[in-house]
């Protein structure tokens, strides 16, 4: 199990941009984050799934999936959790 975020700096920066009402740099900020963040676990998850191959340990019809809080009816609320278990 992983956590990836883009960091407390990019966020502050985009609150402070929505506070601001600066909606459109805020909303456009966020936009790249997200992806960001998105194609960063897409990274991650070719490179658990060619390494578990490579080593043997991938076992039939397993994958490597990148899910996050607020995905599929997952509330937001479950980063708290997530990162609670994973003790950054």
């Amino acid at each position: 199990m992983f956590a990836l975020t883009v960091g407390g700096e990019i966020v502050e920066i985009i609150n402070n941009l929505f506070n601001k009402k600066d909606f459109a740099p805020g909303a456009m900020l966020d936009s790249v984050a997200s992806l960001g963040a998105d194609k960063s676990v897409e990274v991650l998850e070719n490179y658990l799934f060619n390494d578990l191959s490579e080593k043997n340990l991938k076992k039939n019809g397993s994958i490597v999936l990148g899910y996050s809080p607020g995905y599929c009816g997952w509330d937001l609320s479950g980063q708290k959790k997530l990162f609670e278990h994973l003790n950054p």
